[in-house]
C-alpha cells in the first residue's frame, strides 16, 4: 500500500524527482491543484458533467428531455458564454461556477445553487490525491518550506478545500490557497502569481518553485514573473503517448484508471536506463491492467471452487506468481500460490500414449526444429549417432538438401526397436513428471493451473499424464487468459478448461490478434531462464526441472523491467481502490476493456514501441530457434502495399514466418495502422487532413505557427496543436479586420525569421482566396514571405 505521507515517495516521480538536488534553494512551494495535486477517476474533466447530467435528470433539476451528453455540452457552452460576458464587462474571464449555471436557467428546473451543489459533490467522488505530490508537500513542510496552492478554476477556494478534504489532503500543509475565480486573476498572465508574490514580500522570486501540468498557464504564466517552474506532464496527453493512439483505435479505453495508469508509468526505478524504462512504462501502463484483473478473476475463482493452492506455469509464472500474491494479500484470502515449471516439450513425453506414424509426421513438419533436438526431445539423444552429421541442421533444411535422407529418418523413427525406446522414454518421463507434481502440489485432485493459453496443449497434457500413470481421474481446473477453438475439442474431452477473456468466439475480434500476435507477449513478460526440457533427481532425489539455456542477459533486463512495471501498477491499483472502494470488481466484470491497452499494443504500435520491442528474440515452440520478433524483410513484401503484407503474414507463414506483422509493417510505414485507424473513426475526414497537416509541418522542422481562417477550423487547429508539439502563436478569422493585424505582424517579423502561416479551411476556394491575398501583401510591401501551409496541400505532398 502506499504512504503519502511517505516523504520520500515523490523522489520516484520521474518528473519530481529533479527536485532532489533542487529542494535546498526553495522557500516556498508553489503547486497546481487539477492534474497535478488532484487526479479524477474519468478521461477529461468534462466527463464529470456527464455525472452530473444523469443525476441532475433523476433528481428533477434538470428537463428529463435532455440527455447527459446534452447537458455535458451545454454544460461546456454555458462556460464559454459565461466568461465571454466576463471578459466584456470586466475585462477579466474567471467566473464562479453559480455564473456558469446562471447560462443554464432555461434547462434547470430548480434553484442553481442544488445542481451547484450537485457538481461539486460529484467532482468529490470522481477526484483522489496524487500520492507523490502529497508525498512532496509533507516533505517540504517537515523543512519549513512554505506551500501555496493556485488554480486557475470556477470553484471558490472553499468549494476547493471541501473538494481537497474529500480526497484526504490534511489541510494545515497548505499555508496559502489562491483560486482565479476570486482573485480575478490567472496563471497565464502571470496575474495569479503577482498575488502569490505579495502574500510573501520577503520570498524572492529565485526561491520559489512552481509545479503544473499547463505549459502556457504554469510554465509561462509563472516565467513572466521570473519563478522557476516544472512542467509535470503526467496527465497532459499528446500525440506521442500511447493514450491518443488508444482513443484512435478504442475510443476512451478504461477512463476510471487512466490517472492511475499515468502516474504508475511515471514511477521510474532508481539506476534504470532509457530503454528500461519504455519496458518498465509498458509495463505499468499496458500489461499491468491486464494481468491485474485476469489474475483477480482467478483468484475469485479458486475461492469459489473451495481451492486452497493456485499453480501458475512457468515461465509466465515468473509475472502470475507475484501478481497472484499480491490479488490474494489484499484481499485476505487463504490461498498460496506455488508456481510449477511445465512446458510443452517437459509434457510431450509423458502424455504420449504410443509413439506411432501420426506422432512422427507431426514432429518432422516442424521445420525450424534441429535434429539434434528432435531426439533429444524423443528421449533418444544415443540414437543420434547414424544422423550426426546432420545434428545442426533444421528439418526443414534437411528435407530439402537430403531428402532420400529426410524418408530414411522417418523410418528409422518408426522401426520396432526405436519405437520400442521412445515409448519407454515415455514412461520414464511420465513417471517423473507425477513424482513431480506430486511433490509440488500434494494431491493431484486440487490442481488449479494458469496460463496464458490459448488451445490447451499442456492443460491436456497434464491431466492425460495423470491419467496414463494410472492415478484417479483428474479433478484439475486450468485457467487461461484466453483460449482458441482448440478449447472446444478439449471440453468434450472432459477438461475443466476456463477463458478469461472466453474461447467460443465472444471477444474474439480482440483475442485473435493475441493469439497471431503471442510471441509479442509471451518475450515481454517470461522470466530470464530457458524453459523446462523435462526432469531429473537431484542427490537428495526430490525432482527437479531441467532448463534451457538462459536468454540473452541484456534482454532478460529488459523483460525485468517490464514485470516490474506491473507490479508498479498493481500498487497504485490498490492504492486507487483503497480510496475508491466501490469500483473493486471493474477487472473481474469487464475483462473485454482491461485487454483494449494490450491490444492496442499488439494491433497498432507506436513507432517507438516497435523500435524497443521488436528486437526482442522468440523460440517459436519447443523445437524451434530462436529469431527476432521482426526480422529484416525483403522489400518485395511490401511491394502490394500494406494490406497485401498483412496478408502474407496470415497466409503464408511457411514463407514469411513473421511473429509481429503489425510491428513489422509500422517499421517500415511507422504512420500506416495509425492512419488507417484515424480515418475509420472520422466521417468527414478532418483528423486525417489535419494529421497530414501537422506532420507537413513538423517535417519541415517548424515549431510554432500562426492560423487564419474559419473560426470553428482555428478552434480545433489550436486544440490539437499541442497534442503534436506545435504552438500557435496567433489566430486570425478572415475579417478585414483580423487580416490587417496578420499583415501588421508579416511586417513586424523579425529579420532572419520566416512567419508560418497555416490557413484554416476545408473550403478549397476560400483556402486560395486567403493565400492569393497573402501573397498580393507580401509582393506589394516587399515583406519576407512567410511559409504558407494548407491542408490541401498537406493531402496531395
Amino acid at each position: 500500500m502506499l504512504d503519502m505521507r511517505n516523504e520520500l515517495l515523490w523522489r520516484n516521480d520521474s518528473f519530481l524527482s529533479c527536485l532532489t538536488s533542487e529542494i535546498g534553494t526553495i522557500n516556498l512551494l508553489s503547486l497546481d491543484v487539477f492534474d497535478t495535486l488532484l487526479f479524477r477517476m474519468c478521461s477529461r474533466p468534462s466527463d464529470v458533467f456527464l455525472t452530473v447530467g444523469n443525476r441532475a435528470v433523476k433528481s428533477g433539476l434538470i428537463r428529463s428531455s435532455i440527455s447527459p451528453a446534452q447537458f455535458a455540452a451545454l454544460r461546456m457552452r454555458a462556460e464559454e458564454k459565461s466568461r465571454e460576458t466576463q471578459i466584456l464587462n470586466t475585462g477579466n474571464g474567471d467566473v464562479f461556477l453559480d455564473q456558469i449555471y446562471a447560462e443554464l436557467s432555461d434547462i434547470c428546473l430548480k434553484d442553481d445553487s442544488e445542481i451547484v451543489s450537485l457538481e461539486i459533490e460529484v467532482e468529490k467522488e470522481h477526484c483522489f490525491l496524487n500520492p507523490h505530490a502529497v508525498s512532496l508537500l509533507h516533505y517540504c513542510k517537515s523543512m519549513g518550506i512554505k506551500i501555496a496552492l493556485l488554480s486557475d478554476t470556477y470553484f471558490t477556494s472553499e468549494q476547493l478545500r471541501a473538494i481537497l478534504q474529500n480526497s484526504g489532503l490534511d489541510l494545515s500543509v497548505i499555508d496559502t490557497l489562491l483560486v482565479s475565480s476570486e482573485e480575478k486573476a490567472g496563471k497565464p498572465t502571470g496575474g495569479l502569481f503577482d498575488k502569490l508574490l505579495e502574500l510573501y514580500p520577503n520570498v524572492s522570486e529565485q526561491s520559489i518553485i512552481h509545479i503544473g501540468d499547463n505549459e502556457n498557464a504554469d510554465i509561462k504564466g509563472s516565467a513572466k514573473r521570473g519563478i522557476r517552474s516544472i512542467l509535470y506532464n503526467v496527465i497532459p496527453e499528446s500525440f506521442s503517448r500511447l493514450y491518443h493512439w488508444e482513443s484512435v483505435r478504442h475510443g476512451d479505453v478504461l477512463p476510471q484508471l487512466k490517472s492511475i495508469r499515468k502516474l504508475a508509468g511515471a514511477s521510474a526505478g532508481k539506476d534504470i536506463d532509457e530503454v528500461d524504462y519504455t519496458f518498465q512504462k509498458i509495463g505499468a501502463e499496458i500489461l499491468g491492467p491486464f494481468f491485474n484483473s485476469f489474475c483477480e478473476w482467478v483468484v475469485e475463482s479458486c475461492l469459489k471452487e473451495n481451492r486452497r493452492e493456485i499453480h501458475p506455469l512457468m515461465r509466465e509464472a515468473t509475472l502470475l506468481a507475484p501478481v497472484l500474491e499480491e490479488v490474494i494479500c489484499r484481499k485476505g484470502y487463504p490461498i498460496s500460490v506455488k508456481p510449477l515449471y511445465v512446458s510443452r516439450k517437459a509434457t510431450y513425453l509423458a502424455s504420449l500414449t504410443e509413439w506411432d506414424e501420426s506422432e512422427a509426421s507431426r514432429f518432422l513438419r516442424i521445420d525450424s526444429a534441429k535434429i539434434s533436438d528432435l531426439f533429444d526431445s524423443l528421449g533418444i539423444p544415443d540414437e543420434l549417432q547414424i544422423f550426426k552429421k546432420f545434428r545442426d541442421l533444421t528439418i526443414k533444411q534437411f528435407r530439402t538438401k537430403y531428402e532420400d535422407k529426410f524418408y530414411q529418418l522417418r523410418e528409422f523413427l518408426l522401426t520396432d526397436e526405436i519405437k520400442s525406446k521412445i515409448n519407454k522414454a515415455a514412461e520414464k518421463s511420465r513417471d517423473l513428471f507425477i513424482e513431480y507434481l506430486k511433490q509440488e502440489c500434494g494431491s493431484l485432485d486440487t490442481l488449479m493451473t494458469v496460463d496464458i493459453g490459448f488451445n490447451g496443449t499442456i492443460q491436456y497434457a497434464i491431466d492425460k499424464a495423470v491419467v496414463l500413470s494410472g492415478e484417479a481421474i483428474p479433478n484439475s481446473i486450468h485457467m487461461l487468459a484466453t483460449g482458441g477453438e482448440g478449447i472446444h475439442e478439449l471440453l468434450l474431452r472432459g477438461t475443466d478448461i476456463r477463458c478469461y477473456l472466453g474461447s467460443s468466439g465472444e471477444n474474439y475480434d480482440l483475442t485473435r490478434v493475441l493469439m497471431r500476435d503471442a510471441a509479442v507477449l509471451e518475450e515481454l513478460i517470461i522470466g530470464e531462464f530457458g524453459s523446462t526440457t523435462g526432469y531429473y533427481k537431484d542427490i537428495n532425489k526430490r525432482v527437479q526441472p531441467k532448463l534451457d539455456e538462459i536468454p540473452n542477459p541484456e534482454e532478460a533486463r529488459h523483460k525485468r523491467a517490464c514485470r516490474e512495471g506491473v507490479y508498479i501498477f498493481q500498487t497504485y491499483y490498490n492504492y486507487l481502490m483503497e480510496i475508491k472502494s466501490s469500483y473493486n470488481t471493474l477487472g473481474e466484470t469487464r475483462p473485454r476493456e482491461f485487454f483494449k491497452p494490450l491490444h492496442r499494443l499488439l494491433d497498432m504500435p507506436t513507432p517507438h514501441e516497435v523500435e524497443i520491442i521488436g528486437g526482442l528474440k522468440h523460440q517459436d515452440n519447443h523445437l524451434g530457434q530462436y529469431s527476432r520478433l521482426i526480422p529484416d524483410i525483403e522489400d518485395k513484401w511490401f511491394s502490394k502495399g500494406p494490406m497485401s503484407f498483412l496478408n502474407a503474414c496470415n497466409f503464408d507463414p511457411y514463407e514469411l514466418n513473421i511473429y509481429w506483422p503489425q510491428g513489422a509493417l509500422t517499421a517500415k510505414y511507422p504512420y500506416d495502422l495509425y492512419q488507417l485507424y484515424l480515418g475509420l473513426e472520422d466521417s468527414f475526414g478532418h483528423k486525417s487532413l489535419t494529421f497530414k497537416l501537422f506532420q507537413n509541418i513538423k517535417a519541415r522542422g517548424i515549431s510554432s505557427i500562426v492560423l487564419i481562417g474559419d473560426v470553428p477550423f482555428v478552434r480545433f487547429l489550436s486544440k490539437i496543436s499541442n497534442n503534436h508539439g506545435v504552438q500557435v502563436d496567433n489566430t486570425f478569422d478572415m475579417s478585414n479586420q483580423q487580416l490587417q493585424l496578420l499583415f501588421l505582424q508579416l511586417k513586424e517579423t523579425c529579420p532572419g525569421e520566416r512567419l508560418c502561416i497555416v490557413i484554416a479551411s476545408l473550403i478549397k476556394e476560400q483556402t486560395e482566396t486567403i493565400r492569393n491575398t497573402i501573397d498580393s501583401v507580401v509582393l506589394y510591401n516587399k515583406y519576407r514571405a512567410p511559409i504558407v501551409l494548407d491542408v490541401f496541400e498537406a493531402f496531395f505532398s
